[in-house]
């Protein structure tokens, strides 16, 4: 039973806000090629495929059979061969359907796309420089290390800090702090060459920088992102702990910070 359209509902009635928020997305452009030609395969094969099973005949209102066929294989791979066919189905359908409201999933999936929806290509963080700290002119960003089973991201950005406003700052540039990634690509050649020396001091490894945060009361379930900059005019590195709560403390410290001495410049700051 069908029921009539209430014309003082409109069609385009929208309760869950749905297609406004789709209709804010960008022109995702068309669909990349490739795809289309795979999915359009895969339709005409299963087309083909279901065009070639017999119809089922008309039920004569004898009762159904209880016995198994001789072949009780055959009854399962037709059985199975159904649902497979339904389940290409399925998914081709929903592939058409999300591609058709925004290629946002196709970018996702490419590479770097995953990094760039949280804010972590060079592109989104170049993006962000004008609301964030000033980056010096060489202070390129540069991921030193990553390390999952110890949580800590070291970063190197040439930002320049500020310890009278270091809350401030590192709350306006948050999407640098990289927490919950994916363990990258191995450290730069420059990382490796230089490892804890002169120019980048203990933090500048993953196991210096925790030890950093242990001398600091960090707790070791934290995750803490160093990012190698500039405090006061002097070389120095900023240390965030992100805890499982989702707080966030901010320090200051001297790249020789360790387990041992701290030599904290500014912090803590709580910035969430």
């Amino acid at each position: 039973m069908t029921r009539p359209h209430d014309e003082t509902d409109p069609v385009e009635h929208d309760p869950t806000g749905m297609r406004a928020l789709l209709g804010s997305l960008g022109d995702p452009g068309p669909m990349p090629t490739d795809l289309v030609t795979r999915i359009e395969a895969a339709l005409a094969d299963e087309a083909r495929r279901a065009g070639t099973w017999p119809a089922p005949a008309a039920h004569d209102g004898a009762p159904w059979p209880s016995a198994l066929p001789a072949d009780p294989d055959a009854a399962q791979v037709l059985t199975l061969r159904r649902r497979t066919r339904w389940q290409v189905l399925a998914v081709a359908a929903a592939v058409v359907g999300v591609l058709g409201v925004g290629g946002v999933v196709v970018q996702a999936l490419r590479p770097g796309g995953l990094t760039a929806s949280v804010g972590m290509s060079e592109d989104s963080a170049d993006a962000g420089a004008a609301s964030g700290p000033e980056v010096a002119e060489t202070g390129a960003r540069t991921l030193l290390a990553e390390d999952d089973e110890l949580g800590v991201v070291v970063l190197q950005s040439g930002r320049d800090y500020s310890t009278a406003s270091l809350a401030e700052q590192v709350r306006a540039s948050l999407p640098w702090d990289g927490t919950g990634r994916r363990a990258s690509s191995a450290p730069t050649m420059q990382a490796q060459a230089e490892g804890p020396g002169k120019a980048l001091g203990p933090v500048g490894t993953a196991a210096g920088a925790r030890s950093c945060a242990q001398g600091l009361g960090v707790p070791d379930r934290d995750t803490v992102v160093v990012d190698l900059a500039v405090v006061d005019g002097s070389p120095a590195a900023v240390l965030v702990a992100t805890a499982e709560s989702g707080r966030r403390t901010v320090w200051a410290v001297e790249r020789t910070c360790s387990v041992t001495q701290a030599d904290v410049l500014g912090g803590p700051s709580t910035i969430m």
